[in-house]
């Protein structure tokens, strides 16, 4: 499995509170990256889990995936997984932590596997590019909504909820 980490430092002026709530509404990711085609989000039957049903363009198709997500607003912690789809395994968290530094960071970490060992070796990387770059597209818009926000590039590390 392949894994993709990125930390996005928050200006100063940001609410986290409110920017956890603009991360946890994933059907709105489809403005910040043009990448990502829809995410409809919905309850499973009989469970106050809810899930989440995405499209998005990878090369020149479609992946389509339902991902269970675990929101823990306390926290501000969202888990994601793979529950049916085109991938293989699908898994990760979104977050909102403070750093080592005082200030606070948006984490987003994923494990992937697209099912296609043979290629593995040429579509990893640009699994881990689209992830990567979906991620920065959809953090950058988010904090644009709040005005007064400019785009930084990601650090790279490895976020503490990994382990």
């Amino acid at each position: 499995m392949d894994e993709v980490s990125l930390s996005f430092e928050l200006p100063a002026c940001c609410n986290a509170d409110e920017v956890f709530r603009l991360l946890c509404d994933f059907s709105s990711y489809p403005r910040y990256s043009d990448r990502v085609l829809s995410v409809d989000c919905k309850a499973l039957a009989n469970s106050t889990q809810p899930t989440s049903l995405w499209r998005v363009k990878f090369r020149e198709g479609i992946l389509q995936w339902t991902e269970a997500d675990h929101i823990d607003p306390q926290k501000r912690l969202i888990k994601f997984e793979l529950v049916d789809g085109d991938l293989e395994a699908f898994s990760g968290f979104w977050a909102i932590e403070n750093t080592a530094i005082g200030a606070q960071a948006i984490l987003f970490y994923a494990k992937f596997d697209l099912g296609i060992p043979s290629l593995s070796h040429m579509l990893n990387p640009l699994a881990h590019e689209a992830l990567s770059s979906n991620a920065n597209k959809i953090v950058t818009g988010l904090l644009e909504t709040l005005g007064d926000f400019i785009p930084q590039k990601p650090n790279l590390s490895t976020p503490s909820h990994v382990g």
